[in-house]
């Protein structure tokens, strides 16, 4: 794993108004931007986030994309109520949902990273030049059963 961190305070204040995140942590402090109960929820659901990427990426990516810190923001709403023991919302309860099945699809390789990730993925996580003439291109970790696979597919 990585000691990635996919979103900080201020971009849960992007999503959620300084009132929500008042009512709904004790410690968020709005002109210093901080609170310890946010900053740990973020920190604990980059990790989560790290299990599933670990599974197609060399870890850490560089500069995280835009995707991995909206997917960072919509777990860490929820966790915010799990921690309270209080009733999530619908919308971020679907929220939520909707980035862990974005993660499963990423790990499975069926769904990418989306823009401006794969430069700094490329340079930043596996030491791959990045060419404005190629499509980036994603290393994924090799396993026997994937060579296997792919050996397969082309007939060998």
């Amino acid at each position: 794993m990585s000691d990635a961190q996919y979103a900080i305070v201020p971009d849960m204040e992007d999503r959620l108004n300084s009132d929500v995140l008042t009512g709904l942590l004790e410690d968020y402090d709005e002109e210093e931007h901080t609170s310890p109960t946010l900053d740990d929820i973020l920190k604990q659901v980059s990790g989560t986030i790290d299990g599933w990427l670990s599974a197609r990426f060399r870890l850490p990516l560089g500069e995280p994309p835009k995707l991995l810190t909206d997917l960072a923001c919509d777990l860490a709403q929820l966790e915010i109520y799990l921690r309270l023991s209080a009733p999530a919302p619908e919308g971020v309860l679907l929220k939520s949902e909707r980035a862990l099945e974005m993660l499963k699809e990423i790990a499975a390789g069926r769904a990418g990273l989306g823009e401006a990730s794969d430069a700094s993925l490329s340079a930043a996580g596996r030491g791959i030049k990045a060419s404005a003439d190629s499509p980036p291109k994603h290393v994924m970790k090799d396993t026997d059963a994937s060579a296997e696979h792919r050996r397969s597919r082309i007939g060998w």
